[in-house]
């Protein structure tokens, strides 16, 4: 399983719900699946476009989250390159391949290290959030470093498929396929069991941990502020940041849960069940898989786009007397400094001090 698609796990075997028909037809929509594919790509491929003209038009002030969602755009669009498009040409051309034995085995690890790296990248954020908000005052993971580990680790792990992928022969044709003979054979189910360990499990147990133990740390700096709306909390743009980046984890495991949950189930299951599986449904699951990098985009643009330019339009619409009063308000509170001892250097000691908790230093 390569990509989750039906040239690479759904082809592993030639009998049951993830094969092909004896007449090497799908037992699935083939139209229905092309206009899927063709969909997924052409909105993943506008939406990731925005975001690099984003951080183009935005490169003066960029922060290191900035980086992190360059190349999680990178990732995303890799995932949209190969194993999107590169199913969906397959597709049209009826799972036929036509390129040598080199070529099938290099798309096929081009397509996993475009898949573990955009999983990786997500779980590489994640660490970067987590050490961030918990260790504050130590030195911040650097951005090249969590993120070359993150592709290191995706190339690495997919290795594996430039031995498993072969173009073979059947019914006159040639095809890129794997080497397992049916669905009890236990190399396919010891291959994807890694192949769930890298792509879903591992980076599903790093993300909860982390954001669990992020929200632990906020609590206990925000308490109950983190849930309100109107709180100075909530107005920063770091708080932005943790929610988009919140969202971004959620649509991932929405996208995947269904589809390595369902493979798992089928995989360990007898074949009663394999059987009598909903194909559509077991279709559908697998091209939402891949949708998370159709979604990321969007989610980016808008809380960065979208949401920014509401916030611009709401604060242009304030009244003199609204802006009097917050200046008057802030003038009071920097009022109570007054008096303090200086630090030695003119300034008073409490106008060095950091206003924000260091739980905002995310």
């Amino acid at each position: 399983m390569t990509s989750y698609t039906n040239s690479t796990f759904w082809e592993l075997t030639t009998d049951g719900v993830t094969t092909l028909a004896a007449n090497n037809q799908p037992n699935y929509d083939r139209t229905s699946r092309i206009v899927a594919f063709s969909v997924a790509f052409i909105l993943g491929l506008v939406g990731n476009t925005f975001v690099f003209i984003w951080i183009y038009r935005h490169r003066r002030e960029k922060t290191r989250f900035h980086t992190y969602v360059l190349y999680l755009a990178i990732a995303d669009l890799s995932v949209l390159f190969f194993p999107i498009l590169g199913e969906l040409i397959i597709e049209v051309k009826g799972k036929v391949w036509y390129s040598g034995d080199f070529l099938c085995r290099l798309f096929h690890v081009a397509q996993s290290v475009a898949l573990f790296s955009s999983s990786f990248m997500l779980a590489g954020i994640a660490i970067d959030r987590y050490h961030s908000v918990t260790h504050p005052l130590k030195k911040q993971l650097p951005a090249s470093g969590v993120i070359g580990t993150c592709w290191l680790a995706a190339f690495l792990l997919s290795l594996p498929q430039f031995h498993i992928f072969q173009k073979r022969e059947r019914g006159g044709h040639y095809y890129c396929k794997t080497p397992f003979a049916n669905r009890n054979d236990w190399q396919l189910k010891v291959y994807f069991t890694y192949v769930t360990l890298c792509a879903y499990v591992i980076p599903f147990c790093v993300m909860c941990f982390t954001y669990s133990c992020i929200l632990h740390r906020l609590w206990l700096g925000q308490g109950s502020r983190m849930f309100q709306t109107k709180s100075s909390w909530q107005r920063t743009s770091r708080w932005r940041t943790l929610k988009m980046t919140f969202v971004i984890i959620g649509v991932y495991i929405i996208c995947q849960t269904p589809y390595f949950l369902t493979e798992m189930i089928l995989l360990y299951s007898k074949d009663e069940v394999a059987r009598n599986f909903n194909k559509v449904l077991y279709a559908i699951f697998a091209i939402f898989a891949v949708c998370n990098s159709t979604a990321n985009p969007y989610v980016f643009l808008y809380f960065n786009v979208f949401n920014t330019t509401k916030k611009a339009s709401s604060d242009s619409g304030k009244t003199n007397q609204t802006n009097i009063l917050e200046q008057s308000q802030y003038s009071m509170a920097a009022s109570k400094f007054k008096g303090r001892p200086s630090n030695g250097t003119g300034t008073d000691k409490a106008s060095t001090e950091p206003l924000q908790p260091a739980t905002d230093n995310i």
